[in-house]
């Protein structure tokens, strides 16, 4: 079975978080084993993102000084983003205890050696003799397991982040472009509606670039409510 190994690095990215718990895990070869084709199937940019600790808070995305954010719902936002990432790291710490366990498990119960090229009737025929044999291969990747339900975890629990922004976003400045026409409408600003809704469209496509922003089936197009540049 093809495996992919994701280490302290991968791709030339250094999985930062992922090294941080790597001496909780008793094996000389660290690497996350992960079959390919469940590989394939992972998000990987996102959780390398996490891994890397590259991952932004959405307002950190849209180059936003924290001191500045307006919006509520970008605090907010800004306030699950960072919940999100102490969940994972907890999450990977008890996951590589787990997986430490499992390989301690293994090696006590078996007699672990490196086959290169033997085969399934092998190992067989060797317990035959009475002597429970493991290569390391398997080792290695039955002492991945727990690491590999949090990688897809955490894809999960990423793409719903996402998602819930992708979605409340264009639901919070609804009602903020309503107030922007009737204002308009008697030749009035209000800065602070303005600013709120520049900051909700600044973090979507600051997240999702190439996603049109639309209210009510429009684009959002903020300029027509901006005041003259000489006012």
């Amino acid at each position: 079975m093809a495996m992919v190994s994701i280490g302290s690095t991968f791709n030339g990215r250094n999985l930062t978080l992922l090294r941080a718990y790597m001496p909780m895990i008793d094996e000389n070869d660290y690497a996350v084993r992960i079959p390919r084709s469940e590989f394939n199937t992972l998000s990987t940019e996102l959780v390398l993102a996490v891994l890397d600790r590259s991952v932004k808070a959405p307002t950190e995305l849209a180059q936003i000084d924290r001191n500045k954010i307006i919006a509520p719902l970008l605090q907010e936002m800004d306030i699950q983003f960072r919940a999100a990432q102490i969940k994972y790291e907890r999450g990977l710490a008890d996951a590589s205890l787990k997986d430490s366990d499992t390989m301690k498990g293994l090696k006590k119960s078996h007699t672990v050696k490196s086959y290169n090229g033997l085969y399934g009737w092998a190992f067989a025929l060797l317990e035959w003799t009475g002597i429970n044999y493991r290569s390391e291969e398997f080792v290695r990747t039955e002492g991945s397991a727990h690491r590999v339900k949090w990688l897809f975890g955490v894809e999960k629990d990423e793409n719903e982040r996402l998602n819930r922004i992708k979605g409340f976003i264009p639901l919070a400045l609804r009602p903020l472009i309503d107030q922007l026409k009737e204002l308009k409408e008697r030749d009035q600003v209000d800065m602070d509606i303005l600013k709120q809704a520049q900051q909700m469209r600044d973090v979507f496509k600051s997240i999702f670039p190439t996603v049109p922003l639309m209210v009510d089936g429009h684009p959002v197009d903020l300029a027509e409510f901006e005041p003259p540049s000489d006012i």
